[in-house]
């Protein structure tokens, strides 16, 4: 609220001119004042209006909500708001007020959006947010690879164009200079690409804005790299995908070693969309080079807690694996994980990359054990036991502060997880609630190149072959 309004020059309406005159003058004098802080009090009379408190318990999920927040406020139905836990504000939920009674204070709304991590609290802040406007589908997927262009030799070109809407990017395939995907519209966009070369290795990805279009995927300048993957001996792509954001005018290409001589869905595929069908959004993070969330490493060996967007190890030597691995639930974008990282148990695998390229810094660790440790006022952070799988030359020696990326893969799959294996024999049974996806070799179910899944389902296991290969039809 503002301050008092300052007093204003009384006016006697004397019959003395000169008398008169003096408090005329000192009225338009205090007139300006007077209109600048009748002004703040407008302004905060009307955020007052529409912010309040509550102290009725509520659970952060979808639907109906009910408070009981201040009287003679100026809600009215349809308005969106945002009701956050006031202790943690990073906990909330976002929706339309459904009705408010400005005599009592009940207040009533239909939430539609929630923060990733929820909870259930007792006292809640509540205000005016936006409206989220859906933002359509806008999307292009092009597959079956078509060689490069000549000029730009490392730019991929594609011969079939599966899906092409919206108009947030502009597709544009050129025998000179190969494909390319202008943005149009700024906002958070998702990548997905794979390649393959015939029986031997090759290299592809994703480039953005590079002038470097004649030159190996591999060698570019790194900060125009989004994505990279590669395809083995065997001529067997890994499928990358990654979520970015863009600018209006950015240039995304599928940029590859030059190699690359895929020509069917499955040898060569490109897809990228912007944001979703609509309802809200959520706030974006910013992502690296590589697909996991990002943390900063601590190099103090302590195990204690490691503050927002760190993680620590007990050990960076060379001849002394880890054995404790401390994690925030904030990231180093400070978005909360703690679902997310709730759901690492025992038996699961944790890779942790650096941020670039060659992987100088690698570390594969194994769960042994879980613990949550509380922290008063301030995000949790869970204290992991592990062991050593795998790193390069057994060394954790992490740059103090160094950005990297840390995946999570449960166990044989965690529950309700599809487990995705390149060409190969039939690969194990899955754990219940769970499937395994991969390309058949022929050696045991399915011909080679057919996709299968395999599911469990309370202990029955049943194989199906999602695309039979041979019917398939090649490229016009």
């Amino acid at each position: 609220m503002s301050g008092p309004i300052s007093p204003f020059p009384l006016f006697t309406d004397s019959k003395v001119a000169a008398l008169y005159n003096a408090e005329m003058d000192a009225m338009r004098r205090a007139l300006p004042v007077l209109t600048s802080e009748l002004n703040a009090v407008v302004k905060a009379l009307n955020f007052i209006a529409t912010n309040s408190t509550s102290a009725t318990t509520n659970t952060i999920s979808l639907g109906l909500k009910t408070f009981v927040v201040e009287p003679g406020k100026s809600y009215v139905k349809s308005m969106t708001v945002k009701m956050g836990s006031t202790a943690e504000p990073h906990k909330w939920m976002v929706g339309e007020v459904e009705s408010y009674d400005p005599e009592t204070g009940d207040f009533a709304a239909i939430v539609r959006g929630l923060s990733s991590v929820t909870g259930t609290f007792d006292a809640w802040t509540i205000s005016l947010a936006n409206t989220e406007v859906p933002i359509g589908q806008h999307e292009v997927i092009v597959y079956g690879g078509d060689g490069h262009g000549t000029i730009n030799t490392k730019a991929r070109r594609h011969s079939n164009v599966a899906r092409n809407v919206g108009t947030s990017i502009s597709y544009v395939d050129s025998p000179t200079l190969g494909e390319s995907f202008t943005i149009n519209d700024a906002g958070m966009y998702t990548i997905t690409c794979n390649d393959t070369k015939s029986g031997a290795v090759s290299h592809f990805g994703v480039s953005l804005n590079s002038t470097e279009l004649t030159t190996s995927i591999t060698s570019i300048t790194e900060t125009d790299l989004v994505l990279i993957g590669v395809s083995d001996a065997a001529g067997r792509g890994q499928m990358v995908s990654t979520q970015i954001f863009l600018n209006v005018g950015d240039v995304i290409v599928k940029h590859t070693d030059g190699t690359c001589d895929g020509t069917t869905w499955i040898g060569s595929f490109f897809a990228i969309s912007r944001g979703n069908g609509g309802g809200a959004t959520g706030p974006a993070g910013a992502q690296g080079d590589k697909s996991g969330t990002r943390f900063q490493y601590s190099s103090n060996t302590v195990s204690s807690n490691p503050n927002a967007g760190n993680f620590k190890l007990n050990s960076d030597t060379t001849t002394t694996p880890p054995t404790i691995l401390s994690i925030d639930t904030l990231n180093l974008d400070l978005i909360d994980f703690e679902a997310y990282i709730a759901t690492w148990d025992v038996g699961g695998t944790v890779i942790i990359r650096t941020n670039d390229n060659e992987d100088t810094s690698f570390a594969m660790l194994t769960i042994t054990s879980k613990t949550l440790k509380e922290v008063v006022g301030d995000a949790n952070w869970y204290q992991f036991g592990v062991s050593q799988v795998s790193g390069l030359g057994a060394s954790y020696s992490f740059t103090h502060q160094a950005q990297c990326t840390i995946e999570y893969y449960a166990a044989g799959g965690s529950t309700g997880v599809t487990t995705l294996i390149a060409q190969s024999a039939d690969p194990a049974d899955p754990a219940d609630g769970n499937s395994v996806t991969w390309i058949s070799d022929g050696t045991d179910t399915g011909d080679p190149g057919d996709v299968m899944i395999k599911v469990n389902v309370s202990g029955v296991i049943k194989t199906v072959t999602l695309v039979d290969f041979s019917v398939v039809p090649e490229p016009v």
